[in-house]
């Protein structure tokens, strides 16, 4: 378990310092979050497979890993403002700007990097623990903004300030390009 969510891995020790990894992962968190002065509910949905290559340097527990997180990387934004609200350089009240919806989405291919131990290859009992901590390189996420329900859902003054809001956005998660991945899980050999 840990940041990319629950999941299982398959690892093959290949000589007795080259370790080969690879797995699923599935987490679906909803939290809330404020963006440019919009206060979004925010779905983070990953469902990730991941394969590296560990390699214990000094033919223990130690290992450097690296390799890749393979799957959607998206989170889905709705708001409903409840008083006016800024939208790009604009104010709008909420009748004119109905509910935002929209995603940030990440690279599906992601390089990864990191550090760790794990016991389960390298040792005669059948149980362990494994933790690893690293990041995978997602990339610059894109973002897609549109607003439903509103007066002028189809004005193109509004229009015009929603994607200015949609570039704002897309500044705010720009800094989101760095997956943390922190694992911590039950070895069992066969």
């Amino acid at each position: 378990a840990g940041t990319l969510g629950v999941g299982l891995d398959v690892q093959v020790r290949a000589t007795n310092w080259l370790v080969l990894r690879g797995g699923g992962h599935f987490a679906d968190i909803n939290i809330d979050r404020e963006f440019d002065g919009i206060d979004y509910s925010a779905d983070v949905g990953l469902s990730n497979g991941m394969a590296t290559v560990d390699i214990h340097p000094f033919g223990n527990a130690f290992f450097i890993s690296g390799g890749g997180v393979f799957g959607p990387k998206t989170i889905d934004l709705a708001a409903t403002p409840a008083e006016p609200t800024q939208i790009g350089d604009q104010v709008f009240t909420p009748e004119q700007i109905g509910s935002l919806v929209g995603s940030v989405e990440a690279d599906t291919a992601a390089p990864f990097v990191g550090l760790g131990f794990d016991n389960a290859v390298l040792r005669s009992g059948r149980v362990g623990v494994s933790f690893l901590a690293g990041v995978a390189f997602t990339g610059e996420p894109s973002v897609a903004l549109a607003a439903v329900g509103g007066i002028l859902e189809s004005d193109p003054i509004f229009l015009d300030a929603l994607a200015d809001e949609q570039d704002q956005l897309e500044d705010d998660v720009r800094d989101f390009q760095y997956l943390p991945v922190v694992r911590l899980g039950l070895t069992i050999g066969f």
